[in-house]
């Protein structure tokens, strides 16, 4: 399932958010979360892809969904960052299976030390790190001041 319209074509005044994420039902929650909170939201799952939509929509926010190791991440971010312009574009990383207290319900791939890593790591370049079980509420609450803070410089 992927998606996407050249900037052109997106509607004025929307922000855009490119959502790259490999899990089809958090994909489709967040596509339909964003889109009901009035941005314009594409989506791929496929990371290699994601440089070349970012290139074609020029998305205002980035929200990467994260399941494995730190190392890749890293690379995806920086080659979206570097390679499509999106220097200052705000990114929401949400990392699924970090075992922490209480996460009862999160995907066995994402140790509590490698979310710690991510987190720190991430620290600098992203403007959070959320691990699951999230709310679209949490993420719009992250997202938005971060759109409208890029937006007003």
């Amino acid at each position: 399932m992927t998606s996407y319209r050249t900037a052109e074509r997106v509607s004025p005044g929307r922000r855009r958010v490119l959502i790259v994420e490999s899990h089809p039902a958090i994909l489709r929650i967040l596509q339909e979360s964003l889109e009901n909170a009035g941005y314009e939201a594409r989506i791929t799952m496929s990371a290699p892809h994601a440089l070349r939509y970012a290139r074609r929509f020029q998305p205002d926010a980035i929200v990467l969904g994260v399941d494995g190791p730190i190392g890749p991440v890293r690379n995806l971010l920086t080659n979206l960052r570097e390679g499509a312009g999106l220097e200052h574009a705000p990114c929401v990383v949400l990392c699924h299976g970090a075992a922490l207290p209480g996460n009862s319900t999160a995907l066995p791939t994402t140790s509590a030390i490698e979310f710690t890593e991510l987190q720190a790591s991430l620290r600098d370049s992203c403007t959070a790190v959320l691990s699951s079980p999230f709310s679209p509420r949490h993420l719009l609450a992250k997202l938005a001041p971060a759109t409208a803070a890029a937006d007003a410089s």
